[in-house]
């Protein structure tokens, strides 16, 4: 008498409730897979995520692959609140006058960098840069620097704008122009500052 059982090739899907194929089932899976999940080049050709910024949130653990098959997957939620974490990070441009101590106010211009990225945002200081072959002193070289500070913003590369020092500069004075005219928030973070922006403010 021969035993009655489940076929070998039957599997039972606790989602249906019902047996079916292997090759039913592994069709299931492949297609839950893609609806809940998305491929690294799918991920990039949607423009979600670079592939730089993508490799290296796998390569440190912050997003977690998936094999299944050939091809590895990461799922939409854990995707989502990666993205939701890095959108948060705010690209501020820093202003800070230059003049006079070239070297001084870098330093303090790198210190305070510093202060904004631990702070959970990315400073944007190109000057300090181009300062390394540029000569403030020239006119020439200083409206090529000044220029490479404009384009940030013309690029639509600044979330905000945000002010230091002891006084608003002639070519920080180019930059609050500029942030207002594309609707860029401007935030005076010393009271000298907050003072000059109040003051430029009621001369318009």
């Amino acid at each position: 008498m021969t035993k009655r059982g489940r076929p070998q090739n039957v599997v039972f899907d606790k989602a249906s409730g019902r047996g079916m194929t292997i090759n039913q089932f592994t069709k299931r899976s492949a297609k839950e897979m893609r609806r809940l999940c998305l491929t690294r080049s799918e991920i990039v050709k949607r423009k979600l995520l670079t592939k730089s910024v993508l490799g290296k949130a796998v390569k440190d653990g912050r997003l977690k692959e998936t094999i299944y098959g050939k091809k590895r997957y990461i799922y939409r939620t854990e995707l989502n609140n990666f993205i939701s974490q890095v959108v948060k990070k705010k690209l501020i441009f820093i202003a800070h006058p230059i003049r006079g101590d070239v070297a001084g106010n870098m330093a303090k211009v790198l210190s305070i960098c510093e202060q904004v990225h631990k702070e959970g945002h990315i400073p944007v200081a190109p000057y300090l840069v181009s300062l390394q072959y540029l000569n403030d002193e020239v006119v020439e070289d200083r409206e090529l620097g000044v220029e490479a500070n404009l384009v940030c913003f013309h690029r639509g590369f600044v979330d905000e704008l945000w002010l230091y020092g002891d006084k608003i500069s002639e070519g920080m004075k180019r930059e609050i122009a500029l942030a207002k005219e594309l609707k860029i928030p401007v935030v005076a973070k010393t009271e000298v500052t907050k003072k000059d922006l109040e003051l430029l403010d009621v001369l318009k």
